[in-house]
């Protein structure tokens, strides 16, 4: 071998000269992980995840190799470092191999995995002496200079440097690349299916005293990329293997083996491959493991090792692929078809001396061509039709092809064998729901006895998981081994994924063998101008209302989702953090913002009179200023109405965008579900969003509870969580979703992204916080979910208003000086909460409906509601006639519901008030029964005029009641906000509102308080009626942010709360596990952040029974479950049924959730034609008691 020029300590300082303040001079651009001890668990190499391998240089007889692997990670939102699987490629290195590894993360542009302290802590282990430098998809150049230096100074020194993906072409140069591979890095080193082209992937090169290897393929980190295919997984341990190879040459550790390939041929029809096996030194006492894999299904075969004494002579090992089938005479091979790999394992009493793979293709020659499907998808129910193609000249005879349709789990669930006969045979089979989303067709051509050839085809079952409950990941784990990836999603729950449908949609392989269905992010509506201030979609003009050019965006979106709509979509999105609003001057709009007017109004006369002009027609409306598209003249000139009506339309506009996309996607997919998620909330028309959109998941807050309380169950709606790094913060923003009844919860995201951190960890495994998550949400994932999303809360009589015109008309005249109306609304909906009591918002209409009734409510509560229409004025008014009690805080119905003052209150005769101002608030301290409460907001322009104030405040009357026919109103005629939680008066406040509510007949259906019967601060209870018993959840909510918390995200510590019932009734605790017994007061420990959900009934649970009828392959196996229960018990009740096979694993596709009705259901699962034999047993088990019983039969 030609000795190639050394790499001296110049050639390193000439390269580095004049890049030593590089670091310094560039400004990173992901954000800082917060602490240290964040940015070392996040490069890690650590890991608990064991994913099937083989140990090809485990106990290595050439020792334990250090190295320092620098992996270039993803970007996410063009500056974010973002993980991803890339760090898990060096742990499934290091789970084959004997490596000791440390890692940091390094991108080109985004810098550093925790900014300077990832810098920091990369320097630190730069000090360290490592074997050998892998650089996983990172340039070397474009690290800091010093850093280079460091490398390469070490690398000069005698340590090895493997480059992967990206070359060190500053020292990798041509006069120092070996002209010839080594043995080592030459022979029995494999091609696999990601490959892009043929050949060993290695360049070798002399870097004065250490060695370099460059592997020449496209990557992420280490294997060669690709997306994800069975054959790919199959394969994914000889890429491994092939780099072991490589980093054992760099670090000069190669084996005292040499492997080398002699020839394939064919022996009797069975293939063998003559491998010579020399060792340079002294003879050596070996034994060679050998084991044959065909790529296309898995089938493994291995031979009895050989034992053998090696020398430096050649010493040649046939290996012969293991067959159980017979010789024939037929001349055809006795083994499949197909593209086989034989791995090679050598060992000595010191340890593995080589390993090595061979390709090794068999070929027949009849066999199948391939075979086409009618299509490549159809909904559960339809049916695929599998045309094979043969090849050769004549088709043996007593030939015969069997068809099968395997799920993505391996099951066979259709089988049919014939003799083959037909140039082209064909088979249909029909789609039911048992397919999992990908299923794979499968034609195996037999000839005496023996498989001769097999094809396969993929097609797709769209499957929603819709109608139970959900958990969702954002976006994906990416390429072959994000497999592990969702196989650890999957156990914690996670079953949707959501991901960018921007551009054309192609097919999501992994999600499909995952069985996960999609969230396409389609789009995302914004409301950018044009220099016109005409609206722009991307970078085109396109004003919502213009129909040729909206249509042809909405199309063309919904088009771009044809590939995700094949393989089943949850629910199609629009997009997050978007408006919930939005106009322009373009003519069309303008045209369209008349029209709206015109059916607002009816007649011009009316709007003349609503915005005080004196137009002739609804076709002369215009703006008062063409540049002021949202009228915020208006304001300042008094034009209330006209401000508002603009507003108003800028939602209906939104939404009427919104129902074009409904529409269009309906024809794409005639069982789509379209809305927005991460999108409004307080402030918007909620009923005409959910009128429109089936689904809504806004960002956290009060308009969640609006939402629950007028939306059909069956729209989906959920929040966003995971910007939180405690499992406190995490279960906590988890058990908000289930308290307010949402049938999803939406995690951001599966990997970290700058400071964020994900939900695995960048090695596959769980952090600390989302392993406690996972373990927090398990009642949720066996049963509590699908439960509470049959069921219906039962609240203490109370009503919210809550209209879009009192929503956004605060900051007229002297509003602002009051509580805007969110924070009238938040502090109203707290402070009852904080009493154990639970209501539901209504709204116009709610109340055109007549829902406001004396049969569900006794009381209604009006926050901060200063706009009222006339038909709400006289639902509110009926309903204190009829008998019902109407309480306000400030300033009820000042305007109407178009934003027009009024000169007298609209309900100031129902509150026996006269206003003789409009003036700001009058700040004062309230004397009450219980204490004082400072610096409370009152309103100082109303005297009484009929009603009897209570109280005073200065000499400003509060609390004035006026009896109304049967019922009452009454006026606080104050506010207090957070502060007097700051001020520690919230307890004054707590007692003062529960007097008055309790006087007003409102009550808990159970009283749940601290032990000495004061309120529960901050908790939320909430009762469901489940026919003749009851779940009550207690939900003691954390006070941290729910998006990206500073501070707050540890608990405090647990507190107990005193839970009194009516009367006697049977109580299971679900945290505790425990039956309470007949009882009708319990006390018990409550989490912050963790609810604890109790069911509360007038029997008891006394057991399950379990029933199986086992079904034949091709049939299905049913199981009957039923509770021991009273006859006449209405209570559904939440069972977990899993499946058991032979080996005691409980495989993903026996696991349900079941709701008994009337204590009866039943499960059934296929029974394939490959079921293993032996004892299966199906358990069930109830939720709350965790009763449970359980089946068995055996499979012969």
């Amino acid at each position: 071998m030609k000795k190639q020029p050394a790499l001296s300590w110049w050639s390193i300082r000439k390269l580095t000269h004049g890049l030593a303040l590089l670091l310094a001079t560039v400004m990173p651009l992901a954000q800082a992980a917060t602490t240290p001890e964040e940015v070392e668990e996040d490069q890690s190499l650590q890991s608990t995840l064991v994913t099937p391998h083989c140990p090809w240089g485990k106990n290595y007889q050439g020792g334990k190799v250090k190295a320092l692997f620098i992996v270039e990670p993803g970007r996410y939102g063009g500056d974010w470092v973002m993980p991803g699987i890339r760090l898990r490629e060096p742990v499934e290195l290091i789970q084959r191999f004997d490596i000791e590894g440390d890692a940091f993360f390094y991108h080109p542009t985004s810098k550093f995995l925790g900014v300077e302290i990832g810098e920091q802590r990369a320097r630190r282990l730069l000090e360290n002496q490592y074997d050998v430098y892998v650089l996983a998809n990172v340039s070397l150049k474009t690290l800091p200079a010093e850093m280079q230096f460091k490398i390469m100074e070490k690398v000069a020194r005698g340590a090895g440097l493997l480059t992967v993906g990206k070359k060190a072409d500053d020292f990798m140069v041509a006069k120092r690349q070996l002209a010839e591979l080594p043995a080592w890095l030459n022979d029995a080193i494999p091609n696999v299916s990601a490959d892009k082209k043929p050949g060993v992937p290695f360049e070798a090169y002399n870097l004065g005293k250490g060695r370099g290897v460059f592997v020449n393929y496209y990557t992420l980190a280490l294997s060669a990329h690709d997306s994800f295919s069975r054959e790919g997984l199959r394969e994914y341990d000889y890429q491994m293997m092939r780099l072991g190879r490589a980093l054992h040459w760099a670090a000069q550790r190669e084996g005292r083996v040499a492997i080398k390939p002699l020839k394939t041929s064919m022996v009797d029809g069975v293939p063998c491959v003559d491998v010579a096996f020399t060792t340079a030194g002294d003879a050596l006492d070996v034994q060679i493991a050998a084991e044959w894999h065909r790529c296309a299904d898995d089938w493994r075969a291995s031979a009895k090792p050989v034992r053998y004494k090696l020398s430096a002579d050649n010493s040649t090992v046939t290996f012969a692929c293991p067959t159980t089938v017979p010789a024939g005479k037929d001349n055809l091979p006795q083994v499949q078809a197909g593209r086989y790999l034989l791995g090679l394992i050598v060992r000595s009493k010191q340890g593995v001396e080589a390993y090595g793979a061979i390709n090794v293709t068999v070929e027949s020659p009849v066999g199948l061509a391939g075979l086409a499907l009618d299509k490549t998808w159809t909904e559960a129910g339809g049916n695929v039709k599998a045309t094979a193609t043969l090849r050769g000249d004549t088709i043996p005879a007593g030939s015969v092809l069997r068809w099968e349709v395997l799920d993505t789990w391996g099951r066979i669930l259709f089988q049919r064998e014939a003799a083959l006969t037909a140039p082209e045979p064909a088979c249909v089979f029909t789609t039911s729901e048992s397919c999992s989303i990908e299923m794979r067709f499968r034609a195996t051509m037999g000839v005496n006895g023996r498989d001769l050839d097999c094809a396969e085809a993929i097609f797709t079952v769209p499957k929603r998981n819709r109608n139970q409950f959900n958990f969702l990941q954002w976006d994906t784990p990416e390429g072959i081994i994000g497999w592990y990836g969702w196989k650890q999603l999957r156990q914690a729950g996670q079953g949707l994924c959501l991901l960018s449908g921007f551009g054309k949609s192609q097919r999501q392989a992994l999600l499909a063998a995952s069985d996960i269905p999609l969230v396409p992010y389609s789009t995302r509506i914004l409301d950018p101008k044009d220099e016109n201030g005409y609206m722009k979609v991307g970078n085109k003009t396109v004003c919502w209302n213009d129909e040729e050019k909206i249509m042809e965006h909405v199309n063309t979106v919904v088009t771009n989702q044809t590939a995700f709509r094949q393989q089943g979509v949850f629910c199609y999105s629009l997009g997050d953090e978007g408006v919930t609003a939005g106009c322009c001057v373009h003519p069309e709009c303008i045209k369209a913002y008349q029209k709206y007017l015109e059916r607002q109004y009816g007649s011009i006369a009316r709007l003349n009179d609503s915005w005080g002009e004196k137009y002739a027609s609804f076709a002369e409306v215009a703006l008062l200023d063409p540049k002021d598209n949202m009228e915020s003249q208006a304001v300042a000139a008094g034009k209330f109405a006209r401000w508002y009506d603009r507003q108003a339309f800028a939602r209906w506009n939104l939404m009427n965008l919104s129902g074009r996309f409904v529409k269009a996607y309906k024809e794409l997919d005639p069982l789509a579900v379209t809305g927005f998620e991460g999108t409004g909330g307080f402030g918007d028309d909620i009923n005409n969003i959910i009128s429109i959109n089936t689904f809504y998941s806004p960002y956290p807050s009060i308009g969640d509870d609006i939402l629950r309380s007028i939306a059909d169950r069956s729209l989906i709606r959920a929040n966003w969580m995971g910007y939180s790094k405690t499992g406190d913060a995490l279960s906590d923003a988890a058990w908000r979703m289930v308290m307010k009844e949402m049938d999803s919860i939406w995690y951001w995201m599966w990997s970290g992204a700058g400071s964020y951190r994900g939900y695995l960890t960048p090695t596959l495994d769980f952090y600390d916080c989302t392993a406690d998550l996972t373990r927090e949400m398990k009642p949720v994932r066996e049963g509590l979910g699908d439960l509470l999303m049959k069921l219906k809360p039962r609240h203490s009589r109370i009503a919210i208003y809550y209209s879009v015109p009192s929503a956004i008309t605060g900051s007229f005249e002297n509003g602002t000086s009051f509580l805007k109306p969110k924070q009238a609304h938040d502090f109203t909906a707290q402070f009852i909460y904080d009493l154990g009591l639970d209501f539901r918002y209504l709204t116009p209409e709610s109340l055109r409906k007549g829902e406001l009734n004396l049969d569900e409510f006794t009381v209604l509560l009006l926050p901060m509601t200063q706009a009222l229409g006339a038909d709400d004025v006289k639902a509110i008014r009926n309903f204190a006639l009829n008998g019902g009690t109407v309480i306000a805080d400030v300033r009820p119905g000042l305007y109407d519901d178009h934003g027009k003052p009024v000169p007298a209150g609209l309900l100031d005769d129902l509150f026996g008030v006269k206003r003789v101002n409009r003036d700001p608030a009058t700040i004062a301290d309230l004397d009450c029964a219980y204490g004082t409460i400072s610096e409370v907001k009152i309103d100082g322009g109303i005297v009484a005029a009929g009603a009897t104030a209570a109280m005073t405040a200065g000499d400003k009357p509060v609390l004035l009641s006026n009896k109304v026919g049967k019922g009452k109103a009454i006026l606080l005629n104050f506010q207090c906000n957070q502060q007097v939680v700051d001020k520690g008066q919230d307890g004054i406040y707590r007692r003062f509102l529960d007097e008055l509510l309790a006087s007003c007949g409102v009550g808990a259906p159970f009283r749940v308080r601290q032990p000495d019967g004061t309120p529960l601060s901050f908790t939320e209870a909430r009762v469901w009626d489940n026919g003749d018993s009851q779940i009550l959840g207690v939900w003691w909510q954390m006070r941290c942010a729910w998006f990206n918390p500073k501070s707050g995200t540890l608990a405090d510590p647990p507190r107990k709360a005193k839970i009194t019932l009516p009367e006697k009734m049977y109580v299971y605790d679900l945290r505790a596990g425990k039956n309470l017994g007949r009882v009708q007061d319990f006390t018990t420990t409550i989490r912050q952040g963790r609810a604890n959900f109790f069911l509360i009934q007038p029997y008891p649970i006394r057991g399950l029974d379990v029933k199986v009828t086992p079904g034949q392959p091709g049939d299905v196996t049913t199981a009957k479950i039923s509770a021991s229960m009273p006859p006449d018990a209405a209570a559904r009740v939440a069972v977990l049924v899993e499946v058991t096979d032979p080996q005691g694993a409980k495989p993903d596709w026996g696991r349900r959730v079941l709701i008994l009705e009337n204590g009866r259901g039943e499960v059934s699962y296929p029974v394939a034609f490959n079921t293993e034999p032996g004892k299966w047993t199906v358990t069930a088990k109830e939720l709350f008691s965790g009763k449970q019983d359980r089946a068995s039969w055996r499979v012969k």
